[in-house]
């Protein structure tokens, strides 16, 4: 798997966000909760705006339970509202890997992220985050995208 990491340049972009603490087993019902991700959507919408696929930025990651900033990108700015943040994300160098497999299998992609940084010489660059790619197959596999900012 650690072939598999890429290291690329990420453009800065506009995204919206909830923040969010919850237990880590479970963040899929946590991130899918009306008023987070389908409200991240419909502000979109309500703006006029693209919105693309969602993500969960990991600020911190306890014995338990973890904190995070769930939400999706956008083609331009929108106006806050309720708990829902706009904040623009400047650009920066990252390291992913694109994992097909279960939700419960991801902790794998991600000591393959980490091991090849360190293998590599980088250093880490802040949070690291995860794009999903939908919501997964009927089979329970779901394409995410592991990600991590380094710095040389």
């Amino acid at each position: 798997m650690a072939s598999e990491v890429e290291v690329l340049n990420v453009a800065a972009q506009w995204v919206a966000y909830r923040r969010l603490t919850c237990d880590r087993d479970k963040i899929g019902p946590a991130i899918t909760a009306p008023d987070v991700l389908p409200g991240i959507y419909e502000l979109a919408k309500k703006h006029g705006v693209q919105a693309g696929p969602p993500y969960a930025r990991y600020l911190r990651w306890g014995e338990t339970d973890c904190d995070l900033q769930c939400g999706v990108p956008l083609t331009g700015p929108v106006p806050p509202e309720g708990n829902i943040v706009v904040d623009y994300y400047t650009s920066c160098r990252l390291a992913m890997l694109t994992f097909v497999g279960p939700y419960s299998e991801l902790g794998k992609a991600h000591d393959t992220v980490i091991e090849f940084i360190k293998a590599n010489g980088y250093s880490f660059g802040g949070p690291c985050w995860e794009v999903y790619d939908g919501p997964g197959n009927p089979d329970g596999t779901a394409t995410t995208h592991v990600c991590y900012a380094i710095e040389p």
